[in-house]
């Protein structure tokens, strides 16, 4: 059996992991700032469209999408 080293881990095994864990959380920091982005083309032109809730979290951001797109009229 081979003499075991000192510090008992490959000396690349840490750097790398720190590396990992800062590149995921970089990536995951990243979707979290810029928000995610409905990719739907769909358009509702000629609908009512009713959003509850249109003052605060999902629904306000919903109106904000809406009227950006120009179906709020």
């Amino acid at each position: 059996m081979p003499p075991r080293s000192s510090g008992g881990m490959n000396k690349y095994v840490l750097p790398v992991s720190v590396f990992g864990t800062v590149l995921g959380a970089a990536a995951l920091l990243k979707n979290h700032v810029t928000g995610g982005r409905c990719p739907s083309k769909a358009t509702i032109r000629g609908k009512t469209v009713i959003v509850t809730g249109a003052n605060t979290g999902i629904g306000k951001e919903t109106a904000r999408e809406l009227a950006k797109r120009g179906e709020g009229k």
